[in-house]
């Protein structure tokens, strides 16, 4: 489920409907922050289309993930744990014009909520405009160059785990039976 999603600002997501996956991404464990690439990104400078692991806290990031909708967004990107790890390139418009935004951050799902085993079945229920991912595919990773060789191993690497686990990708948004395909690479 798209479950935390602004308007012009960013759209978060990343607790599987499996509670299996969910399940083995616990097993893995929190993900230390990275160190900050000021020389590619700066705070409040972000530009739309990046893709940054959620957190709450130093060495707090776990499987959620949000894709920012504007360039320059206040406040973001200040904290150790906002990294920007992949861009979209292709294909943006889906998540500004396919994900249903009315519930904005405030009266959509409540986070810890959705972490419950029923969260899919019954409680979502509530929220019936949602817009929902409905699967992943790996591919392979382009050449941009805003990335070093090194940077492009680490997000491949993060991004085949992601995949795995029931991360993301490509990704098909289900919204209205719109489906549309996202192209993410580092």
């Amino acid at each position: 489920a798209l479950f935390r999603c602004q308007k012009d600002i960013t759209v978060q997501f990343g607790i599987p409907k499996s509670r299996t996956k969910m399940r083995k991404w616990h097993k893995i464990g929190n993900i230390p922050d990275d160190h900050k690439r000021t020389d590619l990104f700066q705070q409040s400078h972000w530009q739309k289309g990046l893709l940054s692991f959620a957190g709450g806290g130093a060495d707090s990031r776990g499987g959620q993930i949000f894709v920012t909708l504007s360039n320059d967004i206040p406040n973001l990107g200040g904290e150790r744990w906002e990294t920007p790890f992949a861009e979209v390139v292709d294909g943006l418009q889906v998540w500004t014009d396919d994900v249903y935004f009315e519930y904005g951050d405030r009266n959509g799902p409540d986070q810890g909520r959705l972490f419950a085993d029923d969260a899919y079945t019954h409680y979502l229920k509530q929220f019936p405009k949602l817009t929902y991912m409905e699967y992943c595919n790996m591919v392979a990773p382009h050449d941009h160059s805003s990335f070093d060789f090194e940077l492009q191993q680490i997000v491949f690497s993060t991004l085949f785990v992601l995949c795995c686990i029931g991360g993301l990708v490509v990704i098909s948004l289900y919204h209205r039976k719109n489906h549309k395909n996202l192209r993410f690479t580092k």
